[in-house]
């Protein structure tokens, strides 16, 4: 009997090192004021270069040294707020991130909720009555 093995790893540069792809995590930051059950990060859909919704935490493998779109389809009655994260990631959505080979980054995409405005009317009387 023989068994055999099939093992991938990165090819070796023309130096013989190995480098790993650039790698980037990203996390869904809802801020939610109104009490309301808070909506999970797929809800937002949160994805690189338009491919699939992005859970939580989600570890994405990009090319070295080619930009890759970092896009959100949004949830109604929430608002993007900004990206945090080191300054590779993009500033805003639709923004790019370029890493090169080896470079591990968190990106941090923050919303908040709406709230609805409150309307209040004021009704004032002198007490008089009309004849």
């Amino acid at each position: 009997k023989i068994e055999c093995y099939i093992i991938n790893q990165p090819t070796p540069t023309s130096g013989g090192t190995v480098i790993d792809p650039p790698t980037v995590k990203v996390y869904k930051v809802v801020i939610n004021n109104a009490g309301n059950p808070t909506p999970t990060a797929e809800s937002f859909g949160l994805s690189i270069n338009g491919g699939s919704t992005l859970s939580n935490g989600t570890k994405v493998t990009l090319q070295a040294d080619i930009p890759a779109t970092l896009t959100e389809t949004g949830l109604a009655g929430y608002e993007f707020v900004e990206i945090r994260g080191d300054g590779n990631c993009p500033e805003n959505l639709g923004g790019t991130i370029t890493l090169g080979a080896g470079q591990d980054i968190e990106c941090y995409v923050v919303s908040q909720h709406i709230l609805c405005p409150i309307f209040t009317q004021s009704i004032t009387s002198d007490n008089s009555s009309v004849s």
